[in-house]
């Protein structure tokens, strides 16, 4: 395209048109599939870290000193399960 955008422009210079417009919407379409995603994205990490923070939260003890309540075990070591579907 580079090589013959003289050639081309002199002799379709509609279809160069119609290809610039059909490549700047496609830039559009790209731009806004990135600003959706990294909506996601921030939105998903803001998720993730407040489970994570109430776990945390869980498994710290109550009150301080010898008598203390201690969570089970089992509690602690619980895995955390993520459904990886949409």
């Amino acid at each position: 395209m580079k090589a013959n955008a003289v050639a081309l422009a002199r002799f379709a210079p509609d279809a160069v048109e119609r290809l610039k417009a059909a490549h700047a919407g496609f830039n559009r379409t790209v731009e806004t599939n990135r600003t959706v995603l990294a909506t996601a994205r921030a939105v998903s990490e803001g998720l993730i870290k407040t489970v994570s923070d109430e776990l945390a939260r869980a498994s710290r003890p109550a009150a301080y000193g010898p008598a203390a309540a201690r969570p089970a075990r089992a509690a602690i070591n619980a895995p955390l399960v993520l459904s990886r579907s949409l």
